[in-house]
């Protein structure tokens, strides 16, 4: 069985949540960090877990951690300006033996663990995977002037979600390129 690693996301601004940070607040008294956490070993057992983190949010986290079995033995790394540089950080500070890696937005808590298998597994066949749901919304492309112009044919529409993974060495390379395509 391939070693599968986590990169847990829950450095973002939290900026439409309102006040504090979504991922430290409860759901049914569970701080949602934690039900995404739960999610994973549920579905894998224990994981090596680099989970990137706000600065003013890692005092809360490294106490969740402390309690937490799901987050026990956590590394926590503080998240950069984009979800791209946080996942970087992530990616960088998981260990060397790690195959696939799975990454997942700490802000979404209700993660299925057989999602989360499935996703695994596919990954290490094929080399990367990540959930796609059919687009049931009209989607318009703008024109230059920002107004609503061609309207998107839905039906080769997919909405890419979380959790996503890839094997490590796949995803390392592919960081790569994107640092030197700057």
């Amino acid at each position: 069985m391939p070693t599968y690693g986590l990169v847990l996301t829950a450095a973002g601004s939290s900026s439409r949540f309102g006040t504090g940070s979504k991922v430290l607040a409860p759901l049914d008294g569970v701080p949602v960090l934690v039900r995404a956490a739960r999610a994973f070993v549920a579905a894998l057992g224990a994981l090596p877990t680099v989970v990137t983190v706000r600065v003013e949010d890692r005092a809360a986290v490294e106490a969740l951690a402390r309690t937490e079995p799901a987050l026990s033995g956590s590394t926590l790394v503080v998240g950069g300006a984009t979800r791209q540089e946080s996942v970087a950080r992530g990616l960088e500070a998981l260990p060397a033996d790690v195959l696939v890696v799975l990454v997942h937005d700490a802000a979404r808590p209700l993660v299925a663990p057989a999602l989360v298998r499935a996703v695994a597994e596919a990954a290490r066949r094929d080399g990367a995977a990540a959930p796609a749901l059919a687009v049931v919304d009209s989607v318009h492309a703008l024109d230059a002037g920002g107004r609503l112009a061609t309207p998107l044919d839905r039906a080769s529409l997919r909405a890419v979600q979380t959790p996503q993974a890839a094997r490590a060495d796949l995803l390392r390379r592919a960081f790569a390129a994107a640092v030197q395509a700057g």
